[in-house]
């Protein structure tokens, strides 16, 4: 039994070693340095462009003999920035041994070793890719296993492998420029009719990015007789991240059907289309997302393209990593180059610490570089949110004009996404905003913002926290009122924000006040959104029949400097002047009955609340006259009734 065996064993090595020696014999009998200039020939009639190869081709005889290809070069469009679009090290093609006996490559691997790739677009959205069409007259060689036609060889390609590559993308409309460092690149599909594997490991703008992906044959794809499967796997940010959804190709675009995305926390599922009408690219998108944290959203700054640089005189008073509103741009350019509908809906929307917003839903249209968001509404801070935007892309600079309207909002949670935190009960408050800007980042909006902004809080209970001397609430608290620290809570009354905007600062007289059961204060001064910088007085009063002692007893109380570190002084003129009046009063005896207690007088007689409502009546409206006074103030009248429950 075991002769037969071994005969047949003997046998097949024999006719291995055969075959073996047939495909050496063919390889090494090819010339395939000759091979270079009608292949150069090829690829000059097919897209215009000039293929060099300076190192020559190198064979390598093995069971799959391996052909390598030096310095490899494919020229760039005429009107690119660089001069090659493609250039490689070294290119590697692991062949397939037996089809080389009737002279036919099937290339089972590809591997490119330090590529560098440079797509890019011009104006007008042509890439560098799009190839000049075949000259008028010529035709390419025909594509033969019969070597005897035109000595040329019949190709099949397989797998694909890159190493230590870059490739980038510039667009020539805005300049933006995307860098993709691949440290390594697979892609696997041993033929038409085999499902699609592919792993990326590298850096894409500065984020690091490692995944695996899946797909469905490319025959499906070519032939679009179903949507195409897509999946991806693995991590973005070190964040865990996956991606499913078919793709649809239709004859003026593509779908993305039973889209599932999922990034850290988050998850997004929805539908999203992409299509050519008019010579533009249009986007649809209707998404829903039961959980989305922007933290997952936020990537390293050196994706962002950099920081404009700070004017001097604004960075010396507030250092740029201490600003509220960013300097970054934002690529609102990109608003320009496609149109786009859609609608979102998030169940629970993660900003920040300790600021959530629910039930969020938001409509919006782009139309030649103009974004409009009709309907924005959601439930924040235990109340509703509800508003409006529109941003000006194709302005020079762009321009933002915005609605938001706060109804009963919780105003223990207002004051926690301050930074504030503190125990409160009670304390409905009502927000209104209406503003324009320009610019094209949050601190250029911020700079130029014209309009007016209102908050209304009601009656509320607010526990008082244990003193923090460094805390500068603590300070302001404690300058202010004589009576914080001797009483477990304060008994807020109603507190009014009523200010208006004019290119970024917001000056006010008294518009802004607050009211609790002992006293009221009243504030007059500036906030510069230009250089994040305050300067505000506040004038405290008692109210009528609530004693002090004369020393407590501080005039004018003044906060000034940057956002991140304002400093609290007392105007100490003007307090000796008040003592010394009132101790006046004490030495006539006209209110020695009370012991050296001192009573002020009524802090008006409707109060800082109801001043503050008609400050703007009095001194007008310096937003440019795009809201009526008499109405605003009139509504915020009316707000400022409900919340008190009269």
């Amino acid at each position: 039994m075991r002769r037969p065996f071994l005969t047949v064993v003997l046998i097949a090595a024999g006719a291995v070693a055969v075959i073996v020696a047939a495909g050496a014999i063919v390889v090494a009998t090819a010339d395939l340095n000759a091979l270079i200039g009608p292949v150069a020939d090829r690829v000059k009639v097919a897209t215009g462009r000039d293929l060099k190869i300076g190192g020559g081709v190198a064979v390598k005889l093995s069971l799959q003999p391996r052909i390598e290809l030096r310095d490899v070069t494919l020229s760039n469009a005429p009107w690119a920035g660089g001069p090659s679009l493609f250039t490689a090290k070294r290119l590697t093609a692991q062949v397939a041994l037996l089809p080389l006996l009737s002279r036919r490559f099937e290339i089972l691997r590809i591997t490119l070793s330090e590529p560098s790739i440079a797509l890019e677009t011009d104006v007008n959205g042509r890439g560098n890719w799009e190839f000049a069409p075949q000259p008028r007259g010529e035709r390419l060689p025909p594509a033969t296993s019969d070597s005897s036609k035109d000595g040329g060889f019949a190709f099949g390609v397989g797998d694909l492998e890159l190493d230590d590559g870059v490739l980038s993308y510039r667009n020539g409309r805005t300049g933006a420029v995307t860098r993709v460092v691949i440290e390594h690149f697979a892609l696997q599909a041993r033929d038409g009719q085999a499902p699609v594997n592919a792993t990326f490991r590298g850096v894409v703008d500065g984020i690091a990015v490692a995944l695996t992906g899946h797909a469905g044959p490319l025959s499906t794809l070519l032939e679009r007789s179903a949507p195409y499967p897509v999946a991806l796997d693995g991590e973005i940010a070190g964040r865990k991240t996956s991606v499913s959804t078919k793709l649809s190709v239709k004859d003026q675009g593509a779908v993305l059907g039973d889209l599932q995305l999922a990034l850290g926390d988050s998850r997004i599922a929805g539908t999203m289309s992409i299509a050519t009408l008019g010579g533009r690219r249009r986007l649809t998108l209707a998404l829903t997302s039961p959980r989305l944290t922007l933290a997952d959203l936020a990537f390293p700054a050196a994706a962002a393209g950099g920081v404009a640089a700070i004017p001097a005189a604004s960075a010396a008073r507030t250092p740029a990593n201490r600003r509220i509103f960013s300097d970054t741009p934002l690529p609102l350019a990109a608003l320009r180059d496609m149109d786009a509908t859609g609608e979102i809906a998030i169940g629970e929307l993660l900003l920040g610490p300790g600021r959530r917003a629910e039930r969020v839903h938001l409509t919006f249209a782009l139309e030649a570089g103009r974004l409009t968001v009709p309907a924005i509404d959601a439930a924040l801070f235990g109340g509703s949110v509800a508003g409006s935007a529109v941003v000006e892309a194709t302005a020079s600079p762009p321009r933002i004009t915005m609605q938001l309207t706060g109804r009963d909002l919780d105003l223990g949670s207002v004051m926690a996404s301050s930074g504030v935190p503190r125990e409160v009960h009670g304390g409905r408050t009502a927000a209104e905003a209406s503003l324009s800007a320009r610019g094209d980042s949050p601190h250029a909006w911020a700079s130029s913002a014209t309009g007016h902004v209102s908050l209304i809080v009601g009656p509320a209970t607010v526990i008082n926290a244990k003193a923090d001397t460094s805390s500068t609430v603590s300070q302001l608290t404690a300058a202010i009122d004589p009576f914080q620290g001797a009483e477990r809570a304060t008994e807020l009354k109603c507190a009014v924000i009523r200010f208006p905007l004019a290119n970024g600062v917001a000056r006010f007289d008294r518009s802004v006040a607050i009211e609790t059961d002992k006293l009221g204060v009243a504030l007059t001064g500036t906030i510069d959104f230009r250089d994040e910088t305050l300067d505000v007085a506040l004038h405290p009063s008692v109210r009528q029949g609530i004693p002090i002692d004369i020393a407590q007893v501080a005039s004018l109380v003044r906060l000034r400097g940057p956002w991140h570190d304002p400093r609290i002084s007392i105007d100490a003129t003007t307090s000796a002047a008040t003592v010394a009046r009132l101790g006046a009063v004490v030495a006539t005896g006209g209110l020695a009955a009370l012991g050296g207690l001192l009573v002020l007088g009524s802090v008006t007689q409707e109060g800082p609340c109801a001043v503050a409502l008609g400050a703007l009546a009095r001194h007008g409206d310096d937003s440019a006259g795009k809201t009526s006074p008499g109405n605003v103030v009139e509504d915020l009248r009316k707000g400022l009734g409900r919340l008190l429950q009269r």
